[in-house]
């Protein structure tokens, strides 16, 4: 086979690949090289490829894969899935934001990058700006929640001077949300809690942030609790929209703090 006829087959399995996308949002390695008639060697070398150009993500927390934001962006159109957080996610936050007048975003990760889905931006003159629609990953709140459901390797890549410690990500998971300083603006502090897909697999992340000057206040402990059942909410509606119940851990609204 000569070296074009090679590289139009490469294409065609890659474009073979993505299409498994059109029927449902996450598929497992074995599910795309079922559906491609490709060894799963195979295929796991082509979807590594499409990852490391944004067209593929891994989904956090388990062996899954969906279509990346560089795809998105490329068709210029939605993903299903982002449709139904934005929905989900859209009846949900406007409560929060109207109790605190803080800033509040939506957020996925596609494993390199911050992509902010959902943001409302306070109202009040001293406030830290909204996060850019992209932002490379970094130790902040949602940052803290996105490394916490990674499996080792990426938390390897994420994170390879260990900013966070083992034990702090493990306290997350069993918190159901993280408060911290933003690393890029030590001023500003975030409470992150995770979104859940009903599999049980991390979705996105929820993040209320304000200038600690005022953020952290004697109302602390009840932004956390409203994040934090905020994040349920939407894994709930999530799961609504989707015809299962939400999974993920904290999902029967267990008491924060």
């Amino acid at each position: 086979m000569s070296d074009k006829s090679l590289y139009t087959r490469s294409v065609e399995r890659a474009i073979d690949i993505l299409e498994c996308f059109m029927e449902r949002d996450v598929l497992s390695l074995h599910e795309i090289a079922e559906a491609t008639s490709l060894p799963d060697s195979t295929a796991l070398r082509i979807i590594n490829s499409l990852r490391k150009r944004g067209y593929v993500a891994r989904v956090p927390c388990g062996k899954t894969y969906r279509l990346g934001d560089r795809f998105l962006l490329f068709t210029a159109c939605e993903n299903q899935s982002y449709v139904r957080l934005k929905s989900a996610g859209t009846a949900s936050m406007q409560a929060l934001y109207q109790s605190y007048d803080e800033n509040l975003q939506l957020f996925t990760f596609n494993g390199a990058e911050f992509c902010s889905v959902l943001a409302f931006e306070s109202t009040r003159m001293t406030h830290p700006p909204i996060w850019e629609e992209k932002r490379k990953w970094g130790p902040s709140a949602a940052g803290r929640i996105f490394l916490a459901y990674q499996d080792e390797e990426q938390k390897r890549l994420l994170d390879p001077e260990g900013q966070v410690e083992n034990e702090a990500l493990a306290k997350i998971i069993d918190d159901g949300y993280t408060l911290c300083v933003d690393p890029k603006d030590i001023s500003v502090v975030g409470i992150a809690a995770p979104v859940f897909l009903p599999s049980g697999a991390l979705q996105a992340v929820l993040q209320l942030s304000g200038p600690a000057s005022r953020f952290v206040n004697e109302r602390i402990m009840d932004k956390i609790k409203d994040t934090a059942r905020t994040a349920q909410e939407i894994s709930r509606l999530l799961g609504e929209q989707m015809g299962t119940a939400a999974g993920g851990a904290h999902q029967d609204g267990g008491e924060i703090g």
